[in-house]
């Protein structure tokens, strides 16, 4: 038999769904269905002393057990603790100046030596420092 769906209507008391009766009969089949499946009763053993264990299946009996991370399928890769396991991760920095992005210009010790030559007195040597 197929599911029997219980037709609940368009909305709340407009009885364009089934009456109760049809809906318990519905019900009932369903129910029966399901039951002439069972040859005996599920007896699911007891949760006391079962924490971090999973209920398992024999194909016959069902019992809690130990589970391993090998026996979990879909489960991540576990992480090595290396860096260079990791994904999207930034890029380490090499120390290297010329590797840095928006830097400001750089300036050689004799261009600074110029600059400094250049100066007439102590507040024009500021103002070109400051300009740098």
């Amino acid at each position: 038999m197929a599911k029997q769906t219980i037709n609940v209507g368009t909305s709340p008391n407009t009885k364009t769904g089934d009456t109760i009766r049809d809906a318990f009969v519905k019900t009932n089949s369903n129910f029966n269905e399901l039951y002439a499946h069972v040859t005996a009763d599920i007896l699911i053993p007891s949760q006391t002393g079962n924490n971090g264990k999973v209920l398992k299946t024999t194909g016959t009996n069902l019992m809690f057990e130990n589970i391993t991370y090998s026996e979990i399928t879909g489960k991540p890769t576990l992480f090595t603790g290396s860096y260079n396991d990791l994904t999207n991760k930034p890029l380490l920095f090499s120390g290297n100046y010329n590797d840095l992005t928006n830097k400001p210009d750089s300036i050689t010790i004799t261009q600074l030596k110029s600059i400094v030559a250049q100066s007439t007195d102590f507040n024009d040597f500021k103002t070109r420092i400051a300009a740098l």
